[in-house]
């Protein structure tokens, strides 16, 4: 007769927990089983998913009007992390492994900038979907932000394109922000 007391053990592999009855417990009026061992801490020291890749750039400089069609510009770098994103050049990036991505974006308009859109765009189609809205900017002379997270199913190109009439980015300090993430 085995002990009758459930223990939840940690599994290795998965990471997941499972159920078992202790199987070393003999038959007697009071079953010794061992208490289960605290499981170990994530490898990461957290909660969250570990930080697969990253990347940050922005723009710096004076007035940078933006066309239709045509990528906004990174020009200064940032923090990196990993290999998984790297920059072919100012308008560009490549993302170099299938996975999930997120992409977080500011742009700092001046006053008298055209209400422009843009969008986040993964090997030229919209990301996550060819059908997406893009993000609009609906007041003159004040920042447009916008996060997009997407699977990219194959290795590809990242840019953030000017959609709309056009965009004025402000004349002094930082206009642009770009921060890439791969979580999984």
């Amino acid at each position: 007769m085995r002990c009758h007391k459930k223990m939840v053990v940690p599994t290795k592999k998965t990471g997941g927990l499972k159920i078992i009855i202790h199987p070393t417990c003999q038959p007697t009026v009071t079953c010794q089983c061992p208490q289960p061992q605290e499981p170990p801490p994530p490898e990461n020291g957290g909660g969250a998913p570990a930080l697969l890749g990253f990347l940050s750039r922005t723009n710096v400089g004076g007035l940078l009007n933006i066309g239709v069609n045509e990528p906004v510009s990174f020009n200064t770098p940032g923090v990196q992390v990993g290999d998984d994103i790297v920059v072919l050049n100012d308008t560009t990036f490549s993302l170099q492994r299938p996975g999930f991505y997120v992409v977080q974006f500011y742009l700092y308009t001046v006053a008298a900038t055209l209400l422009g859109t843009v969008k986040v765009q993964f090997s030229g189609t919209a990301a996550p979907n060819p059908n997406d809205v893009p993000f609009s900017l609906l007041l003159a002379g004040v920042n447009l932000s916008g996060a997009v997270a997407f699977e990219a199913k194959t290795p590809g190109t990242l840019q953030l394109v000017q959609t709309g009439l056009g965009l004025s980015l402000s004349t002094s300090g930082t206009n642009a922000v770009i921060l890439i993430r791969r979580i999984a």
